[in-house]
């Protein structure tokens, strides 16, 4: 059975086809191992205090730790454990409870009254666009979350850099309100902003003039982190979906990759989303592949293998510390140059391709 549905969203009025997820009754368990789609009821949370959700994203208000500003991140383990058994609840359908839980269990000093605390999560929905905030305090350095309890495209959408990246955050943000995504997830301090070394493999000079190890404030390979709590919550419940690492490249390159290096066909969702972009960007930028796409320019630079996220969709027990053997098909991660990521018509074309070939119930406007 399969039921027409319109997006609830006042940023888009794509028509969609929803199958057994919004027929529960007749059609019994969810395809692919994903939770029943939740309707929001104007009850159960508290409206955001905002008229577009896009607000919270904006730097301004996240106020996010700069570059070696010696950002502690160490309770972000903790925290992050209190959400991943609150959105277990949420994605039940329980979301009183949800915000509840993250409220009385995730707390933070207050900034100047350290013998204060206060939640480190604010939930809050936008009934209208039928999405669900989790907004940490301004300057908290935590991750923010936008997620879509109902119905969604089956893509998750990950910022890990947005303030040393450029452009990273609104491609998010696009690609998330406009383009119908389960969920943005976007990290709330500078890669740089801890002093504090990850014992992870791999290394960067990104954060130095020499290569070193990753800073823990490095949401795309601290496995610690709340922003990667987030990430596996929403993966490991949505289990058809596939995540979108969003990145920056210095060379006019597009690079993609499912976080290995190992082979795939022009046919599998990564390698046909990789082949889409020769097309979509129209020699704005070579277009690389990590994977051996036939027809595409191989590399082996800026393939992801070190980030923690595509090690925990491609099935890695340790991702702080081991390469993925194996490829799943879930996770592509995307270096871009910046003049793709600054022309919101070249950026906007990126996301499109790749949405229509991971989850083709629509099209970015």
């Amino acid at each position: 059975m399969r039921l027409p549905i319109l997006y609830p969203t006042r940023y888009s009025n794509t028509i969609v086809t929803i199958g057994c997820a919004m027929a529960l009754a007749a059609c019994g368990e969810q395809p692919f191992g994903d939770p029943p789609e939740i309707p929001l009821v104007v009850d159960d949370l508290p409206r955001c205090p905002v008229d577009d959700l896009r607000l919270y994203f904006d730097p301004g208000a996240i106020q996010p730790p700069g570059r070696d500003t010696g950002y502690d991140a160490g309770p972000e383990q903790r925290i992050g454990a209190v959400f991943a058994e609150a959105f277990d609840l949420g994605a039940q359908g329980q979301l009183r409870e949800m915000a509840r839980m993250l409220e009385a269990g995730a707390r933070l000093p207050v900034r100047g009254a350290p013998d204060e605390d206060q939640p480190a999560y604010t939930v809050c929905q936008d009934p209208e666009a039928a999405v669900v905030m989790f907004r940490p305090p301004p300057g908290s350095g935590l991750a923010l979350m936008a997620w879509r309890p109902g119905p969604a495209r089956r893509v998750i959408v990950e910022a890990p850099h947005p303030y040393f990246e450029a452009h990273t955050l609104t491609q998010g943000i696009e690609a998330f309100f406009d383009g119908g995504a389960r969920a943005l997830v976007v990290s709330g301090a500078h890669r740089c902003a801890s002093a504090v070394e990850l014992a992870c493999s791999g290394v960067t000079s990104v954060c130095g003039a020499h290569d070193g190890a990753y800073r823990e404030s490095d949401a795309a390979h601290n496995p610690a982190s709340v922003f990667h709590a987030m990430h596996v919550a929403l993966a490991e419940r949505y289990g058809s979906h596939a995540a979108v690492s969003l990145h920056g490249v210095g060379r006019n390159e597009v690079i993609v990759s499912d976080g290995t290096e190992l082979g795939t066909g022009a046919g599998s969702p990564i390698g046909a989303a990789a082949a889409e972009l020769v097309e979509a960007l129209d020699g704005e930028a070579e277009v690389m592949s990590c994977n051996g796409v036939p027809g595409m320019v191989p590399t082996d630079r800026h393939c992801g293998t070190t980030n923690a996220q595509g090690r925990h969709l491609n099935a890695v027990n340790d991702v702080c510390l081991h390469a993925a053997a194996d490829a799943r098909g879930r996770f592509l991660h995307l270096e871009q140059p910046m003049h793709v990521r600054e022309t919101p018509a070249l950026r906007r074309a990126v996301m499109r391709r790749i949405f229509d070939r991971l989850d083709p119930l629509g099209a970015l406007p």
